[in-house]
């Protein structure tokens, strides 16, 4: 990533665009978290849900959450729908303490809101790409994080998931969840998208307010 200067405001929902190897996913684990700038850079986060401005990584990680086919692909514990969803509470790999009632209501209340709530017993190593996506999406919501990082949401899906994720991606967006979606295809993106960023080898070609030429 090369002389980025990018602000994202509240109110505003983001797209991040550009070819496989533009810096993309790079980029979000930035935002996250899970990459360092390096000299000479910086990143300041300013979280209100979390207090305003913050520098503790665990208090970043509560209030930016990042959903990414990566960390689906990656993610080999064998627990139930339930439990992932609850483990995004403390943004944990896995669940390592007893579940509270009050918790478990907020993971049941995510997970009718993404429409998994009749997966909740399953094991998540029998769940379809499609329904494990959406459980991520679940657990991202959970605790009411301020910024939802989406990379690239729709990647492995067929048609009909796809067109369910973005749908769901849409609604979460209108509902005053604030959203970046990031993808390879600009017909990911959707109605509810406000700005955009394009990025092409490490550096911003577009940063602004989204042409309504990519919208229509």
């Amino acid at each position: 990533l090369h002389d980025i200067n990018w602000t994202i405001e509240p109110g505003q929902n983001w797209a991040v665009l550009g070819d496989n190897g533009a810096g993309k996913s790079t980029l979000m684990r930035l935002v996250a978290g899970d990459e360092f700038a390096a000299a000479g850079g910086s990143v300041r986060r300013w979280l209100p849900r979390q207090g305003g401005e913050q520098v503790k990584l665990e208090c970043i990680r509560k209030g930016i959450r990042l959903v990414s086919d990566l960390q689906q692909a990656t993610y080999t514990y064998d627990i139930t729908g339930e439990e992932l969803v609850f483990s995004g509470i403390d943004n944990s790999v896995g669940v390592y303490r007893a579940i509270a009632s009050d918790e478990l209501d907020e993971a049941h209340y995510c997970m009718r809101l993404l429409g998994v709530e009749h997966l909740a017993r399953r094991s998540i190593r029998r769940c379809s790409t499609g329904e494990m996506r959406r459980l991520l999406l679940a657990r991202a919501l959970i605790g009411s994080p301020d910024l939802l990082l989406l990379d690239e949401p729709c990647s492995g899906l067929d048609p009909a998931a796809r067109d369910h994720v973005l749908e769901l991606v849409d609604a979460l967006m209108d509902q005053g969840v604030q959203i970046v979606l990031v993808s390879h295809r600009r017909e990911d993106l959707i109605p509810t998208i406000t700005h955009l960023l394009r990025l092409d080898h490490g550096r911003v070609t577009w940063n602004g307010p989204c042409p309504e030429d990519l919208l229509s």
